[in-house]
This record gives structure tokens, sequence and C-alpha cells, in this order.
């Protein structure tokens, strides 16, 4: 049976949040494929001509591990969303506790218990994929640090580098403090191939990839709780994070970045992810309510203060009820016993246990009811 809960504040939080989440693209859309935001440059050394001397490829498709943009895009919202949707799915449908549904009492809407997780979690990963795009792009337009494939990439004017270092770079092994400043009057291919040859720190294919792998990695450690199988939740989790590192790796064998740029890139990723994985989903969690420190037991009697609630009229049943290798004669000294030939009386009393032997000696010991975790889940 479903629950409902009235909530005036759903509906106008959803749509604030969307706006951010909207912003967050456009601002994703200007710094990636508009010319509006430049770069500060920096003069290059000519004697570190060698670092930024690898060979270009303009077409990656045939290069180990390697993705182009948009398949990076496509693959870091669709793969996860459309993994989100079928462990919903299943939870959905497995889900013994209540099924807590929302009304919104402005427009009057119900969103039910799979309709509050797929858009809670779907948007989460929405708004971080948005915002770790951005941070990345924000940090190539300041710092602009040249890719390794620089000179293939913007395609030098040999006079105007000529002039610039005082000798021919690939020759005379210059080893002057001279340095030029990446323009467009040295690269001839362009203003916008320029500005990309700029963009190496930090990796954008590492920190994307790496907030998806991270992000996924954390959903699936809290969904695949099961206690019986012991190797779902790591393999699904190690998936998770390879198919993070991926990407990465890619752009690396394809001399588009830096050991250095890909590292803060996987950094940059993680961080988002760790942070509304564990702080911002973390809101949301659903708890078990705890049983009471003491509960009532049954307690085997036979004093002057018990009432009789339940009795075992055979020897044979209380021989049954006392087989317990605990409760053996060289058992443990702090665990009562009792003697499974007498007849005995099973009484209830309040928070207490009060074992009495049929000699008429208490021993009264305190119970504390089993402990119930709370069950953390999105």
């Amino acid at each position: 049976m479903g629950e409902y809960e009235s909530n005036n504040l759903l509906v106008p939080l959803f749509l604030l949040e969307t706006v951010v989440t909207g912003c967050l693209a456009v601002i994703f859309y200007y710094l990636k494929y508009l010319d509006n935001f430049k770069d500060r440059r920096y003069p290059l050394p000519c004697t570190d001509i060698q670092w930024i001397s690898y060979p270009y490829y303009q077409d990656t498709k045939g290069l180990p591990l390697s993705m182009t943009n948009p398949g990076l895009y496509t693959a870091c919202f669709f793969i996860p969303t459309l993994i989100v949707i079928f462990f919903e799915i299943i939870h959905w449908f497995f889900y013994q506790g209540s099924k807590k549904a929302i009304v919104a009492a402005c427009p009057n809407w119900t969103f039910h218990f799979f309709t509050r997780r797929v858009i809670r979690i779907v948007g989460t990963l929405l708004f971080g994929y948005f915002l770790t795009t951005v941070l990345v792009f924000t940090l190539k337009y300041m710092f602009a640090v040249p890719r390794p494939h620089f000179l293939a990439a913007c395609q030098p004017n040999a006079t105007a580098l000529y002039i610039a270092c005082g000798g021919d770079i690939y020759t005379d092994h210059l080893n002057t403090s001279a340095m030029f400043l990446p323009s467009e009057t040295i690269c001839q291919a362009g203003p916008r191939a320029l500005t990309d040859a700029l963009q190496s720190f930090p990796s954008e294919h590492g920190a994307l990839a790496a907030f998806c792998g991270v992000f996924l990695a954390a959903y699936m450690h809290r969904m695949t709780s099961f206690r019986r199988l012991v190797t779902p939740r790591p393999l699904l989790v190690f998936l998770s994070l390879l198919g993070g590192v991926t990407p990465g790796i890619g752009s690396l064998n394809a001399f588009q970045v830096r050991w250095a740029d890909l590292l803060v890139g996987y950094l940059i990723g993680t961080l988002v992810a760790v942070y509304l994985t564990q702080v911002s989903l973390a809101q949301f969690v659903t708890e078990r309510h705890p049983a009471p420190p003491l509960q009532t037991v049954a307690t085997l009697a036979g004093g002057p203060q018990s009432q009789a609630a339940l009795s075992f009229g055979t020897q044979e049943d209380a021989a049954v009820l006392f087989h317990s290798p605990g409760l053996d004669r060289d058992g443990p000294p702090s665990i009562p016993r009792a003697n499974p030939n007498s007849p005995v009386k099973v009484t209830e009393v309040s928070n207490r246990a009060s074992f009495v032997e049929p000699s008429g000696s208490y021993t009264n010991r305190a119970y504390l009811g089993p402990r119930v975790l709370p069950r953390r889940a999105y």
C-alpha cells in the first residue's frame, strides 16, 4: 500500500533546479561551441618545442580506447541514465517498504515512488554532467595549456616562428630563452583550431568520464545490496570505474592531453560525483525506525512475582527449548542455565528477563533487543 504526503514546495523547487541545470547547459554551449570567450594566452618557450610536436589525428576512430566528443557526451549521459532506469524498475517491483507518493498541492500533481526516484537521480546526474563540463572549460580558458600535438594542429608559419625563436626549431636545437606567443600570426589553422590546441588542461574526457563512472559506481553500490550474492556489487562497481577511466586513456593515446592534465581531470570529475552522491542525494535517505532499546522477552519463571503467560506441560518440550550449546552445563558462565528435566513455565515481564532455576534462585539479566540498522537508499 502506498502512502501519500503533501508538499507545497515540490513543484517550485523542481522548476528552480530545472532552471539552474538549463543555465549550466547554456554556459557549456557557449564555452564549447562559440567564440565569445577569449582564452588567456601565455608565451611558450622555444626550447619546449619537442613537447608539443607530437602527431595530430583529426580522426581518432581507429585509435584504441579513443572517443570523439559527440560519442563521449552521448555515452556519459545515456548509458548511466538507462542503467538507473533499469535498476529503478527492478527496485519498484521488489521493494518491500512503504512506497510513498508526494502530492503537490499547487497544481494537484501526484509524484509516485518510481517517478520521484528517477527524476531525482537522473536530474542530479544531468546537473553534475553540466557542472563538470563548465568547471573544466573555465579552467581551460584560464590556463590555455598547449596540447602535445599543438604544432601539428595549428600549422605554424615557419618564417614567423623562425624569427620569434631566432632559428629553426626543428634542426638548430635551440638553447636560448626565446619565447613565442601562440597567435593567428604564427598559427595558420584558424582561430578555432588554435583555441582547441590550447585546451589541454584539464582533460575533458577524463573529468566527464570520471564523473559518470564514480556516480554510477556509487549508485550501484547502494542498489546492489544482496546479502547472499557477494560478487555482483564489487563487479558492477569495478566495471563502472573502469568505464570512467577508459576515455581518458584514449585521449592520452591520441596525444590530446598529458598525464598531469588527465589526472587533474579525473580529480575534478571524482570530486563532483562524490559530493553529489554523498551529500546531495544523501538528504533523500529513507530509514527504517529502529527497535526500542529494551524489549519484552519471554522469561523462564517460577517466582512469586511472575504471571504465567505460556507454559510447557511436558518435559520433552522443555528439553527441546533448552537444547542449545550455549545453555549446556559447560557453556559460557554469562548465560543462565536451566535444568531441562524439570517442568518450567515461561512468563512475560517488562524489559527484564528473570531466569529461575527449579530450586527457586533468580538470575536477572537486562535484555537489549536486536539492533535494526537503518537501510540507506536514494
